[in-house]
């Protein structure tokens, strides 16, 4: 009840970017939530007040906030978690954890600052950029911000970026500043700043990401109207080409995967060159979700289509159906892989190793090692980590122990090291202090923070002698 409060305290305060449907409650349906961020005016203000451009901005990578919603929060904020997204929000938008939440909440960015700067920019007058040289180098610590903010209340943001160019050239070319300049033109509808924003980012070799294309607007009830705003968008991106058309696509697909439209992000792909990578991130979104079937189905999709799935496409499903307990159907997608013609890659053979050792199949695991190499993928550092990892997660530790003494001698000190941080971390403290002495009588040294860990550990628990006698080892004698 006390979320739900906390909810309806925030209804009208949220003004949505662009449309995506949640529920607040059984009866009511708030439909427009911002995968980019939220205004604090209800949805009939035509106007924001000068003092509060400083919304709250709730995108991934983003800590600002302003003191309104510090004001509106701060009572609420032990109600603000992680899971209370799942029943409220869709956990695409807050993508958060609750110490992220504190940290907005507590954000020491300068408000005040950033609201003049709003206003500088919003006056459009004839000394804007002097007046911004007057403010010095800070600014580029707010640029986000700020364009989080110009992009909210639709402040066109062109000619402010201009001047940041100019005023601050090692930032102009990062890529979530250039495509929140990007969306900005999409939000003023301006197709011509588009265009020539486009040219120099592709000159810059420039690539774009989700942000840019945060105006779309998503609604489930105006899905043509959506679709000619992309088929816009893409034929601005392919008029262009370069590194921001192919950023730009594959970052569209990627957002509609990760807001769960799967039906535009096919579109988009429809649309576009038919590639692989394009399809891999459908097949990477629907297995996250548990839409294996939908995921099956998109396989033959592809081959109908004669676009051919490649290791990854075929990665992302062993590794969902390893997850999920299924390994044996696991294991058949592998073979269904192999009989297709498509080449395993060394992910492909490190996540069926460690599953097979984790569910207790250390034979299979082994034939996966020996197929591995025989197809001429040389393992590395990580494959034998998989093993170990693998036979930890199921118990079987005298299993992780031999397999530790028989790897070449050139992995065996990682190897040895991560065996014994795996058994101090399970509270195994004197069988990783026989696996550190042990190391250490035959010339390896354990890395150093796992040796204090150790010693920490030991002497924790009332073991002195044996972090003694240990720190003398590992201090005295010549091991390399």
């Amino acid at each position: 009840m006390r979320v739900l409060n906390f909810c309806q305290k925030l209804r009208y305060a949220l003004y949505p970017c662009y449309s995506y449907s949640i529920s607040l409650s059984d009866s009511t349906t708030f439909r427009a939530i911002s995968s980019t961020g939220y205004s604090l005016f209800p949805p009939s203000s035509n106007s924001l007040p000068s003092n509060s451009y400083v919304l709250a901005s709730f995108s991934n990578g983003s800590n600002s906030i302003s003191q309104y919603v510090t004001n509106l929060l701060i009572s609420d904020e032990q109600c603000l978690r992680y899971n209370f997204g799942f029943r409220f929000f869709s956990s695409s938008i807050i993508n958060s954890s609750a110490e992220t939440c504190r940290n907005i909440v507590a954000s020491e960015v300068s408000n005040g600052k950033i609201n003049s700067i709003i206003d500088i920019i919003r006056d459009d007058g004839s000394d804007m950029e002097s007046r911004l040289d007057s403010i010095g180098s800070k600014l580029s610590r707010f640029a986000l911000e700020i364009l989080h903010c110009l992009n909210l209340s639709k402040v066109p943001a062109l000619r402010f970026y201009k001047w940041f160019k100019n005023a601050h050239p090692s930032y102009s070319c990062n890529s979530d500043i250039c495509s929140l300049v990007f969306a900005n033109c999409g939000f003023q509808e301006d197709y011509v700043g588009m265009l020539s924003l486009l040219k120099d980012f592709r000159n810059q070799r420039i690539c774009i990401n989700k942000k840019a294309f945060s105006f779309l607007p998503i609604s489930s009830t105006s899905m043509e109207t959506t679709k000619k705003h992309v088929t816009e968008v893409i034929g601005v991106l392919t008029y262009v080409g370069g590194s921001c058309c192919n950023s730009g696509i594959h970052s569209l697909v990627e957002m509609f995967c990760s807001l769960s439209c799967f039906d535009l992000a096919k579109y988009v792909v429809e649309i576009t060159e038919r590639k692989v990578s394009h399809y891999n991130v459908l097949v990477k979104h629907l297995c996250i979700r548990g839409k294996f079937e939908d995921a099956r189905h998109l396989l033959e999709e592809m081959r109908r289509l004669r676009v051919d799935p490649d290791a990854k496409t075929y990665n992302y499903m062993i590794s969902t159906l390893c997850k999920q307990g299924s390994i044996n159907e696991a294991f058949t997608v592998f073979e269904e892989m192999l009989s297709r013609g498509c080449f395993a890659n060394l992910i492909t053979f490190e996540t069926l190793i460690y599953f097979a050792c984790r569910y207790g199949r250390s034979d299979q695991a082994i034939m996966f090692y020996n197929q591995m190499v025989c197809s001429g993928v040389k393992p590395r550092l990580l494959t034998h980590f998989a093993f170990i990892r693998g036979y930890f997660r199921s118990q079987q530790f005298d299993e992780a122990y031999r397999y530790a003494s028989s790897t070449d001698a050139v992995d065996r000190k990682d190897v040895y090291t991560v065996l014994a941080s795996l058994h101090i971390k399970e509270g195994n403290l004197l069988v990783a202090y026989n696996i550190l002495v042990e190391m250490l009588e035959k010339g390896l040294k354990p890395k150093h923070s796992i040796f204090v860990k150790a010693l920490r550990s030991l002497r924790k628990i009332g073991r002195e002698n044996f972090a003694e006698n240990l720190k003398a080892r590992y201090y005295t004698q010549d091991v390399g």
